[in-house]
């Protein structure tokens, strides 16, 4: 029994001086062990490797997303700039249409005032031009007359209603209505040399265009003067 039980120990004995003869190259040591280092290594350069690329491919759809992000960021922002540009003009429309509402809502009640502006002046001009031989009476009603139709020139101008008084300019189709024309040679063919009916505009924008008779130059054959041209 005491033999069988030495000999497990006799046998590690002779392992190790085995080993030691060998020159230590053992399990541990040895050829087997330099082999197995080296492919751990080979096996750790292959992970770093396969590591390596990995984060390559990451980065590169990290960078692909970014991109994406940055190109939706930018159409957003360039939706929201033509947006407030359009916000902008609308507000601007709506601004103008005001204005332009408060300053021709009385264009309609301006008309009006000029035919009664208008008999005023007929009125006026129908009176004798010698008015010491008037009455009193007729006297203080053309002056009462003459007193009103300027207080209503100036209720115009304080509205912007202004007239137009073209004699001797050059006939505008925007602003003047040819009533006739008459050959002068010594004028400019289309120079206006008589009024009719006062023009008026209203805030620059036409109301009621004048009514006048232009120049007509005989050297020019009839096809080239201007007749009854209108705004």
């Amino acid at each position: 029994m005491n033999n069988n039980t030495n000999q497990p120990k006799k046998d590690e004995n002779n392992n190790e001086e085995t080993a030691n003869n060998l020159g230590g190259f053992g399990e541990k040591t040895g050829p087997a062990a330099f082999k197995e280092n080296i492919k751990n290594e080979q096996c750790e350069d292959n992970s770093q490797n396969g590591s390596t690329e990995k984060k390559s491919i990451e980065l590169e759809r990290a960078l692909d997303k970014i991109r994406r992000l940055e190109e939706e960021l930018a159409d957003v922002k360039d939706k929201m700039l033509r947006e407030a540009a359009e916000v902008e003009n609308i507000r601007r429309r709506s601004q103008k249409d005001r204005e332009d509402a408060k300053k021709f809502s009385i264009a309609s009640f301006a008309k009006d005032l000029l035919d009664v502006n208008d008999n005023f002046s007929r009125a006026l001009d129908a009176a004798p031009k010698n008015r010491d031989e008037l009455d009193d009476h007729i006297k203080s009603l053309l002056e009462g007359i003459e007193a009103t139709q300027r207080a209503m020139i100036r209720a115009f101008e304080r509205n912007g209603i202004k007239e137009i008084s073209p004699i001797d300019e050059k006939f505008d189709p925007n602003l003047h209505e040819v009533m006739f024309e008459v050959p002068t040679p010594d004028k400019e063919d289309g120079t206006i040399i008589q009024i009719l009916e006062t023009g008026y505009t209203l805030n620059d924008r036409l109301l009621r265009p004048a009514r006048v008779g232009v120049s007509k130059n005989s050297d020019k054959p009839d096809g080239e003067h201007v007749v009854n041209q209108k705004v």
